[in-house]
């Protein structure tokens, strides 16, 4: 029978948004670096390439930075990987919390809409 907890990650990782989701997997990634667990490092980095979506130009770009902390990895150069890991995982995060902001302002522009329209 599962544990409390790992049923309460279990649900947390379904309910989470993919950008939520994106940066639990650069966390792990970094935590790999942090401990030098190369296994750890790459199971990370194979998560995020697998997430690419290369119908876009920019996945070529991301896969090609994913690529090199790895090969950081395999050198033994973690702190170089970490990084450039940590420096996508804080763009991640300000997207985030800039789309955060864009949906709040969008659903006070819709409450608004719909109070002028009963008024």
């Amino acid at each position: 029978m599962p544990s409390v907890a790992s049923v309460y990650q279990t649900n947390q990782a379904i309910s989470s948004s993919p950008l939520s989701r994106l940066l639990t997997v650069y966390d792990y990634t970094l935590r790999a670096c942090e401990n030098r667990r190369l296994e750890d490092l790459t199971r990370g980095l194979s998560v995020l390439m697998e997430a690419l979506d290369f119908t876009y130009p920019v996945a070529s770009q991301f896969a090609a930075l994913y690529q090199w902390c790895g090969e950081l990895g395999r050198q033994q150069r973690f702190s170089d990987a970490a990084r450039v890991l940590q420096e996508l995982r804080d763009a991640w995060a300000e997207a985030a919390k800039n789309s955060d902001a864009v949906a709040t302002a969008t659903e006070r522009s819709r409450t608004m809409e719909s109070i002028t329209a009963v008024v």
